[in-house]
């Protein structure tokens, strides 16, 4: 099983595509820099990210921040670069990797069956107003996924600009008109 996420509402990549895109970002993202509420992604930019699930969720950004940072060695809190920056400096970005041995607590076989009748149960819950089902985790960005390798990957306006500009760095260019998903 694998497990990757941002432990803020949403992750830094989400507020930089609505920067580019020139697009709101919910109210419940990002503080801007006075600390208050902000829909301006510019403005989450230079603020502070909002933690998933309140003081819990904070006590969980500062455990991985703990584990991805300061045991790693790696740059911590507003010290760490952004690896999609343009800038000769490194990121310095750390990870934590947790791997365990399912082995040594249960057969294999039983724990299998223990998160196949976990799964089972969390998707024949009820869902919440509004939604058709109760997903697990992975589930929406697999569908996105599908999609996009069956009819291509969409494209924003400003999206499609910055890879006009690349391509044109490299001597290439996009296709005339622009299909409306780029395989």
């Amino acid at each position: 099983m694998g497990f990757d996420m941002a432990t803020s509402v949403a992750a830094f990549g989400k507020i930089r595509l609505a920067q580019r895109d020139r697009q709101p970002i919910s109210a419940d993202w990002a503080l801007a820099p006075d600390g208050t509420p902000t829909t301006d992604p510019d403005a989450a930019m230079k603020g502070a990210l909002l933690p998933v699930g309140g003081s819990k969720g904070s006590a969980l950004a500062l455990m991985v921040e703990m584990l991805a940072g300061v045991l790693s060695g790696a740059a911590i809190a507003p010290s760490v670069g952004n690896p999609n920056d343009l800038t000769p400096e490194p990121a310095n970005v750390g990870h934590a990797f947790v791997v365990l041995d399912v082995g040594a607590f249960m057969p294999r076989e039983l724990y299998e069956q223990r998160v196949g009748a976990l799964g089972h149960v969390i998707r024949a819950s009820r869902p919440a107003a509004g939604f058709e089902a109760v997903r697990l985790p992975g589930t929406g960005a697999s569908a996105r996924r599908e999609r996009d390798l069956a009819g291509g990957v969409p494209l924003s306006a400003a999206g499609e600009e910055m890879l006009g500009i690349e391509l044109q760095k490299l001597g290439l260019s996009l296709p005339s008109p622009v299909p409306h998903a780029i395989i």
